[in-house]
């Protein structure tokens, strides 16, 4: 694995059934690199996931126009508003006028304040159905995010299970497939980018975090893709226990500096 100094876009690559995969990766300084997925749902009703780097906007738009023509784009699915999400959603809109993006309430407001104009959205919330194009598809909150609006899916047809942040994991360098990272960099790796991307886990109930990883895994996914690691064949059987041995054992993961507790703690030694 090299590591990288700009971000880059990696070719196109199917995954599952009719999803294609958008992969990129940025680098994240002194700490490795992040990979940044899109996926598309090529059916007849065509389905982007998340818009990518603004960084990489010719590189990804002509990525994006090997599976679809953007006038043929009928729905834009934003998990969050994070940048590294919604990069380049304003100059896809412009090109994609039939397009409707599908968010969270939460999320709809957050764009709506970027500029995105309410009529070109749509609700979703997890514990809905959508159908696109023929098929069902299941909003999903994955176990762990850094913003309330984070919407996963679940396509059952397809077996692909998208977890926005969740499963995350900072490499050395880019890879096509998690497990050409190496067991250790992966599991360092997800620990790390769990750590930076959702410090709360450091103060969540343990059992119940490990009781959702427990229900999540009840999916059964045949492909699991996080917005932040290349493509997982198989179930969540490597992913999951990760993470559950991360921050749901021996007292929890890494201890977070900045918890008011330690904060206060610096304050009173400095007086």
């Amino acid at each position: 694995m090299a590591s990288i100094e700009t971000p880059i876009m990696q070719p196109l690559r199917a995954i599952a059934g009719d999803w294609k995969l958008l992969p990129s990766f940025m680098p994240v300084p002194g700490m490795g690199a992040l990979a940044v997925n899109s996926l598309v749902l090529n059916c007849s009703e065509p389905l982007l996931v998340d818009t990518g780097l603004a960084a990489l906007r010719d590189d990804w738009l002509e990525r994006l126009g090997e599976v679809v023509d953007p006038v043929d784009l009928k729905w834009i699915w934003i998990s969050h508003a994070d940048a590294d999400h919604v990069g380049n959603l304003a100059a896809l809109l412009e090109v994609a006028p039939s397009a409707k993006v599908l968010t969270s309430f939460l999320g709809m407001g957050k764009l709506a304040m970027a500029g995105i104009r309410p009529e070109r959205m749509q609700i979703v919330e997890p514990g809905g159905l959508l159908e696109i194009g023929g098929r069902r598809l299941l909003p999903i909150r994955p176990p762990y995010y850094d913003a309330p609006e984070t919407l996963g899916l679940f396509d059952p047809g397809d077996g692909l299970l998208f977890t926005a942040d969740c499963y995350g994991a900072l490499l050395p360098g880019p890879v096509e497939r998690a497990e050409d990272a190496g067991v250790q960099a992966l599991r360092e790796g997800m620990v790390q980018w769990s750590a930076v991307d959702s410090p709360w886990l450091g103060q969540v109930d343990r059992d119940g975090l490990g009781a959702t990883l427990k229900a999540f895994g009840a999916l059964a996914p045949q492909c699991v893709v996080s917005s932040h690691l290349p493509p997982v064949a198989g179930g969540l059987e490597t992913l999951s226990p990760i993470i559950f041995n991360a921050w749901c054992r021996n007292g929890g993961g890494p201890a977070d500096t900045f918890h008011v507790e330690a904060v206060a703690d610096v304050l009173h030694a400095a007086a």
